[in-house]
C-alpha cells in the first residue's frame, strides 16, 4: 500500500512540475505587435509616408526596448510589425515621404548634451533622452550677417505618431493602431504692389531658389521647432532656424513657397514664428514681421468662424496662401516715389495682409528707403 501511494505522490508531482514548466515556457513566448497606420487625410494631396521608424520603449524602465525600420516602397512586408516579451509600453513612430529618413532630413537621436547626439541604442536611449532633429548640416547652411539661426532649405515632410500604455500578453497577437500627424507646411506667399521693385530683376517668369542674386526683397520665417521629444513636442531649448523659400515665382509679384517644421499653437504663443519681408541688401525691413499664429488663429470666415481654432485644424492645414499687398503713399498711389509723391521723402507705406482670401489686417508704415527709385537706380 505505502509503495502505491509513493507512485502516486511521485506522479503528481511530475504533473505538477510539467504544468508550472508549461506556464513558464508560455510566459517566455514573445507577442507578434502589428503596427496598423492610420496617415493624416485632409483632401490636399497629402505626401505619403515612405520611410517609417518605430522605437518600443519600455513604460516601467522609460529605456528602448526595441527598435524597427520599415519602408513602403522597398520593403517586402505588407504590414510593419515586432515581437515583444510581456509588459506595457510606449510606442513612438517616426516617418518621412523619402525613401530614407535621413537622407530626407532628419536624425533620430540620442542626446548626450544640449546640441549633441549619438545614434540611438537598445536597452541604454530613454524617453528622456530620445530626440527627432531637422539636420540642417544637410539641408542647411549657416547664418550670415550676424543672424541668428542656420539657415534651411527643402527637406522632407516629416510625419509622427505615439501609442501610451500598450499591453503584451505572451503569446498574444496584438494589433497596435498609429494615427499619424504631419509636422510639416508650406506657406505659399504672394507680394503684390512691388513692380516697381522688379524692374532692377533681369530674369521674370522663372522658378529658382530665392536666394538667389539680384531679388530685391529677402522673404523668410523664423521658428524655434526644429527639435522633438518622444511625444512630438518641440524640445524646449533647441535652437532659432531661418527657412528660407524652397522657390520663387517673378511675374507681376513674387510668389514664394516657404516650407516649415510644425506651427505649434501652445509654444509658439511664447516663442514666435515670424514671417520677414526685408531688403536683400540692406536688411531694412519693409514691415513688421509677422506673427503667423497670432495671424492664423484670429481669422474668421464669413459667418465669423475661426478657421483655426485648435492644433488639430492646423495639423491639417498642408499649405496657407498668404498674400501680402503693398500699396506706396498710404494707398494713394503707386509710383513708389514716397512722401508727397515727388519729392522722393518718405510717406507712407500700407501694407494689406489676406490668408486664403480673408483679411488680417492692414497698418501702415514709414516707407522703407527701398521704395525710392533713386536708391536702386
Amino acid at each position: 500500500m505505502l509503495k502505491r501511494w509513493t507512485i502516486i505522490g511521485v506522479l503528481l508531482a511530475l504533473a505538477v512540475a510539467s504544468g508550472c514548466a508549461r506556464k513558464k515556457q508560455s510566459l517566455a513566448q514573445p507577442a507578434d505587435v502589428e503596427f496598423r497606420l492610420t496617415p493624416m487625410v485632409t483632401g490636399e494631396g497629402e505626401p505619403e509616408m515612405d520611410d517609417m521608424r518605430f522605437y518600443v520603449f519600455n513604460e516601467a524602465t522609460g529605456v528602448l526596448a526595441a527598435e524597427y525600420g520599415f519602408n513602403r516602397s522597398r520593403s517586402e512586408e505588407s504590414r510593419p510589425g515586432v515581437q515583444l516579451m510581456e509588459g506595457r509600453y510606449t510606442i513612438v513612430a517616426w516617418a518621412t515621404d523619402h525613401d530614407d529618413i535621413v537622407q530626407g532630413g532628419f536624425r533620430v537621436a540620442h542626446q548626450t548634451a544640449e546640441g549633441e547626439y549619438k545614434p540611438v541604442e537598445v536597452n541604454t536611449t530613454t524617453m528622456d533622452q530620445f530626440r527627432t532633429v531637422l539636420d540642417v548640416t544637410m539641408h542647411g547652411r549657416d547664418g550670415v550677417n550676424g543672424d541668428e539661426g542656420a539657415h534651411v532649405e527643402d527637406f522632407s515632410h516629416l510625419f509622427h505618431a505615439v501609442a501610451r500604455g500598450v499591453e503584451v500578453r505572451p503569446g498574444e497577437s496584438l494589433p497596435v493602431v498609429l494615427n499619424f500627424v504631419r509636422n510639416t507646411h508650406t506657406f505659399k506667399i504672394r507680394l503684390e504692389g512691388i513692380q516697381h521693385l522688379l524692374e532692377t530683376i533681369g530674369t521674370r517668369g522663372t522658378m529658382q531658389p530665392m536666394h538667389t542674386a539680384g531679388s530685391p526683397l529677402c522673404v523668410y520665417v523664423t521658428a524655434k521647432n526644429g527639435e522633438y521629444v518622444y511625444d512630438n513636442q518641440i524640445d524646449p531649448v533647441c535652437a532659432t532656424l531661418r527657412y528660407e523659400p524652397v522657390h520663387r515665382f517673378i511675374g507681376t509679384g513674387v510668389d514664394v513657397d516657404i516650407k516649415c517644421l510644425r506651427l505649434d499653437m501652445v509654444r509658439h504663443k511664447s516663442d514666435r514664428m515670424l514671417l520677414h519681408v526685408d531688403d536683400s541688401e540692406t536688411g531694412e525691413e519693409l514691415m513688421t514681421p509677422v506673427d503667423i499664429l497670432e495671424m492664423l488663429t484670429n481669422l474668421k470666415n464669413e459667418n465669423g468662424q475661426f478657421l483655426y481654432p485648435d492644433q488639430a485644424s492646423l495639423d491639417r492645414a498642408l499649405s496657407f496662401p498668404i498674400e501680402i499687398r503693398f500699396e506706396p503713399n498710404g494707398g494713394g498711389g503707386g509710383n513708389g516715389n514716397g512722401g508727397d509723391g515727388g519729392d522722393g521723402t518718405k510717406g507712407k507705406l500700407k501694407i494689406t495682409v489676406t490668408v486664403g482670401g480673408f483679411e488680417y489686417g492692414d497698418y501702415g508704415v514709414d516707407e522703407p528707403t527701398l521704395w525710392k527709385p533713386s536708391v536702386r537706380g
